[in-house]
């Protein structure tokens, strides 16, 4: 069988039984490759028709697909078909049954019987996988616990462990979750009685509430109508002190006044309307202002439009100035490049009689010198195409010599290759027949080994027939059996002792409770003591704590009510303080606002002036009002007087100053010179000083309004501000000492409080100590009653005194089995003696038939050499041939090469010099384009007209602006004048309205005068004395039946609110309390119970794989020793076997881990055979492993396929194993599902095999003449 295809079988039938595909395929290559093929997607189908292991007929489908891209092939896995192939059953109809992959892949192990790491490492393995059992511990660990599910068995026993683990943690939750339900239970009972007490309670403190509430609203509306009353009496004094105040205040401002206007004696009616005449003109000068100021404006705007596009000319002209001196460098930079060609490539253009160039002639020279780069490109090409067709010559010629060449040079390396093959093939057959040249002697030893097997074969049979197991086997069984009815008789016996065993536990664990419930009250109490001790004063003694607490409630709710009255009263006293305090407070806020604005006006006033009163600053500015007034007058006389100078002297043609005669060239000097000083004068300096008296004239005006502000301002700071601050000062130190006995009393009812909670948080534990203390009652009774049981009933033997007896009797089986195992080994021993030595009888009768067929093969090696000496002497004549034909052949190449150089050198010469010429005519043409680009664009688009039409408009805007400035400069003289008539009528009219102001001030003071006259002052105060006599007396009744009426509302509301607080308790944490303390109960004894069920299980699953993989170890120690020592044919080791450790330290938790080694053993002595054997033994080694596993994992399959088994062996090996398959086949061929698939090549190892008879036929793969494979069934000769 060729390998190519030996390969393929098992890797089809690996794949098609576990979707697994060979090692080291990947990418496709297990697939054949389209490029073979020629195809670009290449699909495979690997078919499989097996019985499963309920003896159903089965057909596996699988299918590949295999497509080339552009860079690597990519495989992509196809849907299969899982179906059932019985057609005689289904009417020829197959019923599928998946077709999904890894349904495959899960179902096909299934239907065969055995797990998929035993079809991939035993049954099925690949020559290149067929060393794992000699791999590295990891690898060899990883497998066998794959073949022994080791991982399937101990994850069931970690999840038994785990799932014990989480229950065992549950009940101890569930333990804890009863005991915590079992104090809730009591917890609630004792809340019921609490809620039917505190209901009681609160309907006696509600009725007394009524009656004090009902006295308290009588008293309190007495109280309010004698307050009424006696209020209005106190608000009559404070209106009469408040109109005194303002009387006060208005005399003091109506003095300030009168001492800084100028007195009017006009009426009041003329005064008002003068006042209101003035607003009318003032409305209307103001209008016309405002025209000429928005006339000013515009014409502002217009002028700076025209100054904008004014410069925008400009920046344009001198833009196109600048490109046209450009226009004119690039004419000359052309003219220049012009000449230069032409002097260097010989072409003359026609210039002009000044010397410049037209651009007729740029264009003609331009022409010229594009025919001349275009006849030397031409030129280039048409040398270029003549080297290519001529070197095409050249290479054709070369082609096909080198080919002549390359054919006799293919011819000699064939001859050579084959010769070498000859004599390779006539060493390895001259190496086998020196091998076969103590044939003879073989053979006679062979027949003498077959006579010696023989003799011991019978004289072992005689031995085993006169042996006596079965009758010392029987025996033991009937000892056994009496053994075990005497246990079962025993265990009766201890099952009616055991049923006083539970009163015993009932006794036990009441006891164990008892102990609990007393340490819980000593617990409770220690921690609870100096607690109880610090509230109550009491030592805390388990029957009367709850009772102490009890009384010290009610103590501290008395206490609480009398704290929190106190607080009630502190608490109004520092709220009518607080409240007083705040509103003096936001009046001060709002006065220093007051204030702090009209500092800010008289700041804002006052920041050009170096006074910081108005007053002195009002006066500077009028001085400084003054000084320009007059300088205003001196300019404008003198401009008076120059004008006058000037007409006089025109029409006198005489100096009025000088008295002086003038002449017409003089009259012109003297006018330019007195023209000067008049455009000087209205330039410049009138102007500013115009615009200072206007300044001024407003800085007045602004600073006499500032007067009013800073009487103001002095009012505030100096009398109201700190009047109102001594009043705060008192009140706030008032609302401290409020606001300190308020917190003391506050502090005093929270520590109160604090200690009512702690007294509550005990209570709950001294509940739990009494309701404990009742409980230890209760079991002290039952354990009395318990004790007296069991010293009424007595018995002479114990359960320990039966359970020793069963245990005897227990020691007894398990010796009587050991004897009966023992026997039962000793007879299976005889038997495999037996059949070991039946097997070497074969195996010797085998060798024997080896031998005569090998004199057969030493023949046929002999006729084989002489035949490839023959082919070998006519390879070297022709070798000789060859080499006279080559030495001919290489002359004419040799001279072409020569002479394509030669070529080559010259013609490139040549390309080279007129290629530099082309290039630099195309530099030059398009030298000459980029500079005529920018000559020609700038006559195209105009530029010359262009800027002749900027220099015009350049001139038309300078024109407008000056137009515009003359036009701006009169209107802001016309507004100048009307802004000075509008600021000096401001001081009349500030004038006006201040002695207006006067008189109304007088007419304020007598009005408040005549409305204090009209209350009765004298009634006022007799109402007032009887308020502070009486009132008091009636305030303190109000008072305590409030304190009385507050005492009862606490009392109430800590009744209610422990009413309230303990119902929520009941309903929201006891809710059901009973249910849930039932159920829990159930819940846990339930799950005690199965945490002991599970704790069993767990054992016995541990033991039984421990057991199960001890067996199995044993199992394939003990095939793999039977077919070492049948096969091996060395010395050098005596056996071989699989060692498993325990992994981990062999731990309670890792019992079922092992670490694998194979060992062999020499004179009992262990050693790994892992880097210590040869390939041979290696691949025996492996062999024998994969024939012990197959059957001990492979009983429910029964298939086993070998994959070249011989490769590495020597003959005696090959011979060997050769014998064991015949063993294993007689062994196992009246099995069923028995079948062993050997693939090979060694048709000698074949021939044993069919000699032996255990064979009819085989099936034989190879090629055709086509190249395709071939299948052929044939039969032993």
């Amino acid at each position: 069988m060729e390998a190519e295809k030996r390969q393929t079988i098992i890797e089809c039938l690996k794949y098609a039984t576990t979707g697994e595909q060979p090692p080291n395929t990947r990418g496709g290559a297990f697939v054949h490759d389209p490029k073979m093929a020629n195809e670009k997607e290449v699909k495979a189908q690997v078919k499989l028709r097996f019985f499963a292991a309920n003896g159903t007929r089965m057909l596996a489908v699988r299918n590949l697909s295999v497509t080339m891209n552009k860079t690597k092939m990519s495989m992509k896995t196809l849907e299969g078909i899982l179906a059932t192939s019985d057609g005689a059953k289904d009417n020829n109809k197959r019923g599928v049954i998946s077709t999904k992959c890894a349904e495959l892949d899960m179902e096909i192990p299934h239907l065969l019987g055995v797990s998929k790491s035993v079809l991939e490492n035993v049954i099925f393995c690949h020559q290149e996988d067929s060393y794992w059992p000699l791999a590295e511990a990891s690898v060899l660990k990883k497998k066998f616990d794959d073949i022994f599910e080791a991982t399937r068995y101990t994850k069931a026993l970690d999840n038994i462990k785990a799932l014990k683990k989480d229950r065992v943690a549950e009940l101890k939750a569930d333990k804890e979750r009863l005991q915590s339900l079992t104090l809730e239970k009591a917890h609630a009972d004792r809340l019921k009685s609490k809620i039917d007490e505190l209901t009681s309670q609160i309907e006696e403190k509600s009725q007394e509430s009524e009656e004090t509430e009902a006295s308290l609203d009588a008293q309190v509306a007495a109280n309010a109508k004698f307050y009424d009353s006696a209020t209005r009496f106190q608000q009559i004094f404070m209106k009469v002190e408040n109109l005194e105040e303002r009387k006060v205040r208005a005399n003091r401002e109506m003095e300030r006044l009168r001492q800084t206007i100028t007195l009017v004696d006009d009426p009041t009616d003329v005064l008002e309307a003068k006042i209101s005449n003035y607003d009318a003109h003032s409305s209307a000068q103001r209008g016309k202002r405002e025209t000429k100021a928005t006339e000013l404006y515009n014409e502002e705007e217009m002028l700076q439009e025209a100054r904008k596009d004014h410069q925008e000319a400009v920046n344009t002209r001198g833009e196109m100035r600048g490109q046209a001196k450009a226009h004119e460098q690039n004419i000359a930079n052309r003219d220049a490049e012009i000449a230069n060609l032409g002097a260097k490539h010989g072409i003359r253009p026609s210039a002009n009689a000044d010397g410049t160039l037209s651009k007729d002639a740029v264009a003609e020279f331009m022409t010229r010198l594009q025919e001349t780069a275009r006849s030397h490109t031409l030129q280039l090409e048409q040398m270029q195409n003549e080297y290519e067709l001529r070197s095409g010559h050249y290479q054709s010629e070369k082609t096909k010599l080198q080919t002549e060449e390359n054919t006799l040079k293919h011819e000699k390396e064939t001859l050579r290759a084959q010769i070498q093959r000859n004599r390779t093939q006539m060493s390895t057959a001259e190496s086998s027949l020196d091998a076969l040249k103590l044939l003879e002697t073989e053979l006679k030893l062979a027949s003498t080994a077959v006579v010696e097997a023989r003799s011991r074969l019978d004289a072992a049979t005689e031995s085993a027939t006169q042996s006596s197991f079965d009758v010392q086997i029987a025996e033991r069984t009937r000892k056994l059996g009496a053994k075990t009815d005497e246990r079962e008789r025993l265990q009766q016996k201890l099952a009616e002792l055991q049923s006083q065993a539970e009163t015993r536990a009932k006794l036990a664990l009441k006891r164990t409770d008892l102990t609990k419930k007393r340490a819980e009250i000593e617990m409770i109490i220690n921690v609870n003591h100096e607690r109880f001790t610090t509230l109550t004063g009491n030592n805390a003694e388990p029957e009367s704590m709850e009772r102490d607490i009890d009384q010290a409630l009610v103590a501290k709710d008395k206490e609480i009510s009398r704290l929190e009255a106190t607080l009630s009263s502190a608490s109004r006293d520092m709220h009518s303080a607080e409240s007083s305090l705040a509103s003096y407070r936001e009046q001060i806020r709002k006065k220093e606002a007051e204030l702090k604005t009209l500092e800010q006006k008289l700041k804002a006033g006052l920041s050009e002036s170096e006074h910081s009163t108005v007053e002195p600053a009002i006066k500077a500015a009028q001085a400084e009002l003054d000084g320009w007034l007059e300088e205003i007058g001196q300019h404008e006389g003198a401009e008076h007087f120059y004008n006058k100078i000037l007409k006089d002297g025109k029409a006198h043609k005489k100096c009025v100053v000088c008295n002086r005669k003038m002449d017409g060239t003089e009259l012109a000097e003297f006018e330019k010179t007195v023209n000067g000083h008049i455009q000087k004068r209205n330039t410049s300096h009138l102007e500013e000083c115009k615009q200072s008296r206007d300044d001024w004239t407003a800085e007045v005006g602004k600073l006499q309004a500032l007067l009013p502000v800073e009487e103001a301002r002095d009012k505030l700071r100096d009398e109201e501000l700190p009047s109102m601050k001594r009043r705060v000062s008192e009140l706030d130190e008032k609302a401290v000492k409020a606001a300190g006995d308020a917190q003391e009393a506050e502090d005093a009812v929270k520590i109160a409080k604090s200690a009512q909670k702690e007294l509550q948080s005990l209570k709950s534990q001294a509940g739990v100590v009494t309701r404990t203390q009742q409980e230890v009652k209760v079991l002290q009774r039952e354990i009395q009653q318990h004790e007296r049981d069991l010293a009424s009933t007595g018995t002479t033997q114990t359960a320990e005194d039966v359970q020793a007896e069963i245990d005897q009797c227990g020691a007894q089986i398990k010796t009587l089995d050991r004897e009966r195992t023992s026997l039962m080994t000793e007879r299976d021993r005889q038997n495999q003696t037996l059949r070991t030595l039946e097997n070497e009888y074969s195996a010797r009768k085998l060798e024997e038939s080896e031998m005569k067929n090998k004199m057969k093969d030493r023949d046929a090696l002999g006729r084989e050499i002489e035949t490839l000496t023959r082919e070998n002497t006519d390879g070297a004549a022709r070798l000789k041939v060859i080499d006279a034909k080559l030495a001919v052949a290489q002359q004419p190449l040799q001279k072409l090469e020569q002479e394509q150089k030669q070529f080559q050198s010259e013609h490139n010469s040549k390309i080279s010099q007129v290629s530099r010429k082309a290039q630099e005519l195309n530099s030059a043409v398009d030298r000459l384009e980029n500079l005529t680009a920018p000559i020609d664009k700038y006559v195209r688009e105009r530029r010359d007209r262009a800027l002749r039409q900027c220099e015009a408009h350049v001139s038309e805007a300078a024109a407008r602006v000056t137009e515009l400035e003359q036009s701006v400069q009169g209107l802001r003289e016309e507004v100048a004048d009307m802004d000075k008539e509008i600021h000096e009528s401001g001081a009349t009219l500030a004038r006006f309205r201040d002695n207006l102001s006067l008189r109304n001030m007088k007419q304020d003071i007598a009005n408040i005068q005549a409305e204090i006259d009209e209350y009765d002052l004298e009634q006022a105060g007799s109402a007032k004395a009887q308020f502070e006599e009486k009132y008091q007396i009636e305030k303190e009744k109000e008072n305590k039946l409030r304190s009385k009426q507050a005492r009862l509302a606490g009392e109430l509301g800590i009744l209610k609110s422990q009413l309230k607080t303990s119902k929520q308790e009941l309903a929201s944490q006891f809710k059901g309390i009973h249910e849930k303390y039932t159920k829990q109960l159930v819940q846990v004894k339930m799950a005690d119970m199965a945490n002991n069920d599970l704790e069993k299980y767990a054992k016995a699953l541990d033991n039984a794989i421990m057991k199960y993989h001890a067996l199995k170890m044993e199992e394939v120690n003990d095939t793999m020793r039977h077919l070492w020592n049948k096969t091996y044919q060395g010395t050098d080791i005596d056996g071989i076997k699989i060692v498993s450790d325990p992994d981990g330290g062999g731990t309670a938790t890792k019992k079922a881990s092992y670490n694998y080694r194979v060992v062999m053993t020499k004179d009992q002595v262990e050693m790994d055979m892992r880097g210590r054997c040869s390939a041979g033994q290696k691949m025996l080694a492996s062999i024998i492993i994969r024939l012990a596993l197959s059957d001990s994992f492979g009983q429910n399959c029964g298939i086993l396929a070998l994959d070249e088994p011989t490769n590495a062996l020597d003959t005696e090996n090959i011979d060997a194993l050769a014998g064991s398959l015949v063993d294993i086949i007689n062994e196992r061929r009246h099995l069923s599902n028995f079948q062993l698939i050997i693939i090979t090549h060694d048709e000698s190892f074949l021939r044993k095999l069919g000699q032996a008879e255990v064979m009819e036929y085989y099936w034989r793969v190879s090629r055709d003449g086509r190249q395709k494979s071939v299948i052929e069934r044939q039969r032993f000769n």
